[in-house]
């Protein structure tokens, strides 16, 4: 271990700008470039990957918790990989403040493509299970808009705004 310039920290570099440091409060930094003083926990600089899965076909799972109590009231976030893009997920659970270690399934990103919002088995590229709120505009296949009155209908290759005809009442 060698001091950083700054003093305030501790690293071993491997001549290639790669390497570790450890601050004076305890902060760990991995990284490459320069060595750098770490200014959280853990502070990493350039790519990071988690082996969550202990091998193929089995699940892992990445869990955001309390620094007091890590069994209670923590978010996950879970992935599974196979043969199968349909198979293949990333799914975000989070607490659901009803017992102290339940989580609820929130969203879940599948390899072919498809996302769920309240449910873990999409069935269509986008899959909301309940209600939803849109605030802006919804485009069709054109990608326009619409304007007011028109409906949108589905079609051969797609959805498109349409004007429904004028209807007349009998007097």
């Amino acid at each position: 271990l060698s001091p950083l310039q700054d003093g305030d920290a501790w690293g071993v570099d491997n001549d290639n700008d790669q390497g570790v440091a450890i601050s004076r409060t305890g902060n760990v930094g991995i990284g490459s470039g320069s060595l750098f003083t770490p200014t959280q926990s853990l502070d990493v600089r350039g790519g990071v990957f988690l082996g969550t899965m202990p091998a193929y076909q089995q699940s892992g799972t990445l869990t955001l918790g309390r620094a007091d109590s890590p069994e209670i009231r923590f978010h996950t976030i879970e992935t599974f990989n196979s043969e199968t893009a349909a198979s293949n997920y990333v799914r975000f659970n989070v607490h659901d403040a009803v017992s102290s270690s339940t989580v609820t399934s929130v969203l879940t990103l599948r390899g072919d493509n498809r996302v769920g919002i309240g449910t873990t088995a999409p069935t269509a590229r986008l899959h909301v299970a309940g209600g939803a709120r849109i605030t802006g505009a919804i485009f069709d296949s054109n990608n326009q808009p619409g304007t007011a009155g028109q409906v949108l209908s589905t079609t051969a290759n797609g959805t498109d705004w349409i004007n429904l005809p004028a209807t007349s009442v009998n007097t």
